[in-house]
């Protein structure tokens, strides 16, 4: 399983959201060092592609559904959190091999990078 995250925008169209950024796949196998550096879970948040009732959950999928320019600073401060705890990260690394600390940091850091610049936009992730 993994995490596809596009960065989408509401015109009013009936087809949905437009996309604007997309920033392609991460397994979920990280998703524990998201739970880590992502400890709240926020509401409105946890809407599968940015659609459908809120699941607030803690982690990355947590923020799906909400606006960039809400997010930008959360994922920043995990990014932070994440470099700042390296050593706990890399013991979260999955065993299979699938996924790594690197990656994830830096898949959470461009994320952030396009919400910043997209500050009207909505953050969707998929699982």
């Amino acid at each position: 399983m993994s995490y596809h995250t596009n960065i989408v925008i509401y015109t009013g169209h009936p087809d949905g959201p437009v996309t604007i950024c997309d920033m392609g796949s991460i397994t979920s196998n990280v998703n524990i060092m998201y739970c880590r550096a992502l400890i709240y879970s926020y509401p409105g948040g946890g809407r599968y592609n940015a659609t459908g009732a809120p699941d607030p959950k803690p982690g990355l999928i947590g923020l799906s559904g909400l606006d960039c320019s809400f997010v930008a600073p959360i994922l920043r401060e995990a990014v932070s959190f994440m470099r700042t705890h390296e050593e706990e990260m890399l013991k979260l690394e999955p065993s299979n091999g699938w996924g790594s600390y690197r990656d994830a940091l830096s898949y959470l850091s461009s994320i952030a990078t396009e919400c910043e610049f997209h500050p009207l936009a909505t953050l969707a992730i998929s699982w």
